[in-house]
């Protein structure tokens, strides 16, 4: 009987971290980049897998290989990235320098923090952008960027003596 508990507790240990692991739809997929608008949301579509060792994807396309790199690019264009998928369906991307042919236009990459959605193959990528701070919050920043600077200290004050305090007396 305690055999069977110690085992049941031993297993239900070692289910825990996998049921907590974040989960990760982007390994081993590829995407072509169908759309990045100015204000930095994209559309991908889902590809086959590119074997980029044999050949260039003739689509601006991104393929995750691991649970952290990723490479993008055109047919004369390629760069290498790290990646990293957040709670809350946010993936952060971070691309380096790429190679590129000298008659190659260099495509939009993806950079930064985006909120991520995907419905039937299609994967929607918003910019995720920080809080901008307060009207309160701005002015005190201006404020304080201003005087960082410039630091002016004031003499200090003259000390007053404090005399006793006396009472009036009243004759009759």
């Amino acid at each position: 009987m305690n055999k069977c508990i110690i085992t049941t507790i031993l297993i239900v240990l070692a289910m825990l971290p996998v049921s907590y692991a974040q989960y990760n739809p982007f390994i081993k997929t590829t995407w072509r980049i169908d759309h990045i608008a100015p204000n930095g949301k994209a559309i991908l579509i889902k590809e086959k897998w590119i074997n980029i060792s044999n050949g260039r994807a003739k689509f601006h396309f991104i393929q995750f290989e691991d649970n952290f790199n990723y490479q993008t690019g055109i047919s004369c264009y390629n760069a290498l990235g790290l990646y990293r998928v957040r709670e809350n369906n946010i993936i952060e991307l971070t691309t380096s320098d790429g190679a590129m042919s000298p008659d190659c236009k260099e495509p939009k990459n993806l950079s930064g923090s985006y909120y991520f959605k995907e419905n039937n193959n299609i994967l929607e990528l918003s910019p995720l952008y920080e809080e901008t701070p307060s009207g309160v919050d701005a002015i005190s920043d201006a404020t304080a960027a201003q005087t960082d600077s410039v630091i002016a200290v004031a003499p200090p004050a003259k000390e007053i003596k404090k005399k006793p305090i006396r009472k009036k007396r009243i004759k009759k």
